[in-house]
């Protein structure tokens, strides 16, 4: 098949991959699984982003005080969150990211 379909969560993940797909800048993805979600607990991104080399990401998590863990690439980012106020942010994106948030 010719065709190639593929969705995004947002414009910016749409740019990214293209421009990956064709060796313009460097982009890594940063990918958000969220789990025992419900009623005041949620967080604003689920599912893979793209972002350029030395974008920023930020994660907002709802009910965040309810958190049974948080991380971040394997490290442990419940703290960060908590004290951000239900806000996780990577400042500069280097590497791929897997965050794991789980109520």
């Amino acid at each position: 098949n010719w065709r190639r379909t593929k969705e995004f969560k947002d414009e910016a993940s749409a740019i990214a991959w293209v421009e990956s797909k064709c060796s313009v800048g460097e982009h890594f993805h940063v990918d958000v699984s969220v789990q025992g979600t419900g009623a005041g607990k949620s967080a604003d991104k689920s599912g893979t982003y793209y972002i350029a080399k030395d974008g920023s990401f930020t994660l907002n998590v709802e009910g965040y005080a309810n958190l049974k863990a948080a991380y971040d690439n394997g490290t442990d980012i419940s703290t960060t969150i908590s004290d951000g106020e239900g806000t996780y942010t990577i400042a500069k994106v280097t590497e791929d990211h897997t965050i794991a948030i789980v109520f």
